[in-house]
């Protein structure tokens, strides 16, 4: 009995030792909302990481989060960090700026899980105003192949609520 207690036990390890090799190494999270205003006024609003606490999703959902900007907006080298309780450390910094088409950064998490991605703002003209294509992409260690399976459906739904208040905010100006 004691044996086929340790084949199970050790069947369990190997598979889940082995599934990892047969799931993707990196993620992409990306999300689209149409916008009622041009380019430039949307522009303005993701250029200036002032504005960002506006419409962050995640701001909100921490109520210790604070924040630090530096750097010129619209500018490569802007910079955004901030610290909370729940939502950990980290920074995004403009890595890429060109006027009222694409901002991407680098985007560094501290705590509570180390990692970095790069996050990207696509502004689109459309026949009512702009496109906003919000997308995050990155590498997922050994292990953390697993949490990419789930990635799409938890950092979407946030993608998804900061675009809506992004709406907003840019169509009230």
């Amino acid at each position: 009995m004691l044996k086929k207690i340790l084949i199970v036990i050790g069947g369990l390890i190997a598979i889940i030792l082995i599934i990892p090799v047969f799931l993707s190494d990196s993620y992409t999270v990306s999300r689209k909302v149409e916008i009622a205003k041009p380019d430039s006024v949307v522009f303005q609003i993701l250029g200036d990481f002032n504005e960002f606490p506006k419409w962050s999703p995640w701001n909100e959902m921490d109520s210790t989060i604070t924040f630090t900007i530096s750097g010129t907006p619209d500018s490569i080298g802007h910079l955004y960090t901030w610290s909370g309780q729940k939502m950990g450390e980290g920074s995004m910094q403009f890595l890429d700026v060109i006027p009222n088409k694409v901002i991407k950064t680098d985007l560094i998490f501290i705590s509570p899980n180390p990692g970095k991605g790069l996050n990207e703002w696509l502004l689109e003209p459309t026949a009512n105003g702009t496109q906003f294509t919000w997308t995050v992409s990155g590498e997922l260690g050994y292990f953390g192949r697993y949490f990419g399976l789930m990635m799409d459906s938890m950092l979407g739904k946030d993608f998804e609520h900061g675009q809506k208040k992004l709406k907003v905010l840019a169509e009230s100006k």
